[in-house]
């Protein structure tokens, strides 16, 4: 079963410093976007860098978890390096990880493993280790998006998780046919066309396509 896992780091001190200093001239942002953040983009081939925000997207089978959970380490650790060589600080309140699976058991096992570890980056603090526990609102709306995209827009990707279709049965066949009428054709509502509407008033009628009513 395909896992993703995404982390999401805003990177808050360094940005604001630069854009302080340079408050009318563009040469701020290109500066963080050329300089500061391509140093942690080669050193981290699978971080995408949105803005101020730095995204570390990762998928993997169950069988691999193991080995992502010592992978994603390694990457907190190059970016925790990177933060101190830089003085850049991480937005607690803003840093999540994101588990999508189908089992609760994969994100509860990630949430162990990675939990200590992402508090030392963001530093103690209680409030910050109950936002990170709590993730059920953000698992929520993950299976909202991927039933979305695999039962309505039929993304192709997606198609393993499809429902299997309705297979008729005899009780919805014996149901279908008890809401028929006696004689076994279906009534259909009358319709108000222009034939119906000359049978009740021939003088309230326009005439159609150039014919007469």
């Amino acid at each position: 079963m395909g896992l993703f896992f995404n982390i999401v780091l805003p990177l808050a001190g360094l940005l604001s410093y630069i854009k302080k200093k340079k408050k009318s001239s563009v040469l701020g942002p290109v500066l963080w976007s050329v300089y500061y953040i391509d140093d942690l983009l080669r050193q981290l081939p699978a971080a995408k860098a949105y803005a101020n925000d730095c995204t570390i997207p990762l998928s993997y089978c169950r069988q691999d978890s193991q080995r992502t959970v010592t992978n994603i380490n390694r990457q907190l650790n190059t970016t925790e390096e990177w933060g101190r060589a830089w003085h850049v600080t991480f937005a607690s309140d803003k840093t999540h990880a994101t588990v999508v699976s189908r089992s609760p058991a994969a994100s509860q096992a990630m949430e162990r493993q990675l939990k200590r570890h992402a508090i030392s980056l963001l530093g103690e603090d209680e409030e910050i280790a109950a936002s990170i526990t709590a993730l059920e609102h953000q698992r929520d709306v993950a299976t909202l998006t991927v039933c979305h995209k695999a039962w309505v827009q039929h993304t192709p990707h997606l198609t393993r998780l499809s429902l299997p279709a309705a297979t008729p049965t005899r009780e919805n066949d014996e149901a279908s046919r008890s809401r028929r009428p006696a004689g076994g054709r279906a009534s259909l509502p009358l319709l108000t066309t222009p034939a119906n509407l000359q049978r009740q008033g021939r003088e309230s009628v326009e005439p159609l396509h150039g014919g007469h009513a």
